[in-house]
């Protein structure tokens, strides 16, 4: 009884903590990874700066107005020798001059880069916001997988629970039998061996439960050891339908983003084409200029009043340079639309390949279930039956072991299915959604 004793206080030390840990649901989680996890917040973080940038401004398309002050002021000694024969010396003669202007610079035409830079910056943004989106939908779905892993453990500790007491029954039966001479001591010795196992197969799975809990307290920016319970149950879905998935999938965020990545590259051969042509610039701007001398023919000077000015640059040549980078332009631009044509591929394969595992895992499911089912009548027929001798310990734990791994089966097969269906739902752009 000592020994019974302590595997029970072990298996109350493997699960007891989980009572007193705070409720959460799956919806809790999602929402405080929104908040909390580091991948969303640096992804957000690049998406302000690209925002940041996306403006007329950056992209060259307003004029720039600057304004310059400059003063000097000298001492000097002077000797000059006119044709004359006269000369004028100076001693510690004094200068000063004072330049004041506002000025402003407008590129009127550059060959369309400007308004190609500026649907750059408009794409970098859009761009931008998609890896903030998929930085979401990821996170969404490994908090998700490791959310319904650590259920189905739970589930899997559940049966092994149950068993355990078959177990103990079992024991106490077989001690008690064994005490009044009814039956053998290897019966009681092989119920207690096979108590210890079923005890050390539920620590087991209690640590990866430990270690699932960890991976989730990761992905909500928490520490690892973070202590709390899963309230959800693992529900599957019923309606899914492989064409509308299929069709969801071709606009999904991956997809969205090679679009605009070859949308980018496209308009960086209108960039470069645009260094083949002229370049007008105007410039206007109102300035003030004074100068004092004390040695020279002119005592005092002063200017004021406005300027303009128009710039024409025509590209001759350049040793072929801008020609090579269009040539490079349109390959990259070429390449990003075979990147395009091999993301809607990669998609179609995995939207299939997962189609098929929730198929599949469907089928398997709906068997276990029933297996499960039968095999827990059989193990309380079977329980009866010990105990009132008319089948040997060895037969009972046969049919126990068949509870145990039917409910493993189950276990498995429905997470298999909902990874699945977490799979189907993320490679069409609806996971966040739907959760």
């Amino acid at each position: 009884m000592k020994r019974l004793n302590w595997i029970c206080a072990v298996v109350a030390l493997c699960t007891g903590p989980m009572a007193y840990a705070q409720d959460m649901t799956l919806q809790d989680a999602i929402q405080m990874a929104l908040q909390n996890n580091y991948d969303i917040r640096i992804a957000r973080a690049q998406q302000n700066i690209a925002d940041i940038q996306n403006t007329a401004g950056q992209a060259g398309m307003l004029p720039t107005v600057s304004a310059a002050a400059g003063y000097s002021a000298e001492l000097l000694n002077s000797e000059q020798q006119f044709v004359t024969g006269d000369e004028r010396i100076v001693s510690d003669a004094g200068a000063d001059a004072l330049d004041l202007g506002l000025f402003l610079n407008y590129t009127v035409f550059d060959g369309m880069s400007r308004s190609a830079l500026r649907d750059q910056l408009q794409l970098q943004s859009a761009i931008s916001d998609l890896q903030t989106r998929d930085a979401i939908e990821r996170t969404v779905l490994s908090l998700s997988s490791a959310w319904y892993t650590a259920i189905q453990l739970q589930r899997s500790a559940t049966v092994l629970q149950q068993s355990i007491a078959v177990s103990n029954e079992r024991y106490r039966i077989a001690t008690y039998r064994e005490s009044i001479g009814a039956g053998s001591r290897l019966d009681m010795m092989q119920a207690l061996v096979d108590l210890r196992s079923d005890s050390a197969r539920l620590a087991q799975i209690n640590m990866q439960i430990a270690q699932q809990m960890g991976a989730i307290n990761t992905l909500l920016a928490r520490k690892p050891e973070t202590v709390f319970s899963i309230t959800d149950t693992l529900m599957l879905r019923n309606n899914l339908q492989y064409a509308d998935i299929v069709s969801a999938a071709e606009e999904n965020t991956s997809v969205i983003a090679a679009n605009a990545q070859k949308a980018y590259m496209e308009s960086l051969v209108q960039t470069a084409r645009s260094a083949l042509m002229p370049t007008l610039g105007v410039s206007a701007g109102y300035g003030y200029f004074r100068s004092t001398s004390e040695a020279g023919f002119v005592s005092s000077n002063m200017q004021i009043g406005p300027s303009a000015g128009v710039t024409l640059q025509i590209p001759i040549f350049n040793g072929g340079v801008n020609k090579n980078n269009i040539h490079i332009a349109e390959q990259q631009a070429g390449i990003a639309q075979d990147a395009l044509n091999k993301q809607l591929m990669d998609v179609y394969q995995q939207t299939y390949a997962a189609w098929q595992s929730y198929s599949t895992a469907q089928y398997l499911t709906q068997l276990a279930i029933a297996n499960e089912q039968t095999a827990i009548a059989n193990t309380e027929i079977a329980l009866e039956k010990f105990n009132s001798g008319a089948i040997s310990s060895i037969d009972l734990r046969a049919i126990q072991q068949s509870r145990i791994d039917a409910g493993d089966q189950v276990a498995m097969y429905m997470l298999n299915t909902k990874l699945a269906e977490l799979e189907l739902l993320y490679v069409s752009g609806q996971l966040f959604v739907s959760q």
